[in-house]
């Protein structure tokens, strides 16, 4: 997955030229896309067009947010805790 490509996108979104079926696409097309990419272009969606998160669906989005940034911190904690023991 290029990160031009994502970059663009991103632009295009802060800038009003993408919207919600720019980033649908983008989420079907490109399954080689991190989990961390995925979730920051879902963050600058919200962000950009709040209105689409009313209510239940803002709270179900800032949830899984949280997961996914516990679960990466976790990881990130393990591996370093490996290289600090001496661990391959």
């Amino acid at each position: 997955m290029g990160l031009r490509e994502l970059g663009q996108l991103e632009q295009d979104l802060v800038f009003g030229d993408a919207g919600a079926k720019d980033v649908i696409n983008f989420l079907r097309t490109k399954q080689d896309a991190t989990p961390e990419n995925k979730l920051r272009l879902l963050m600058i969606f919200a962000s950009v067009y709040p209105e689409k998160f009313e209510g239940d669906k803002a709270s179900k989005l800032m949830q899984v947010a949280a997961e996914f940034q516990f679960l990466v911190f976790r990881d990130v904690y393990s591996a370093f805790i490996s290289i600090d023991e001496g661990e391959p």
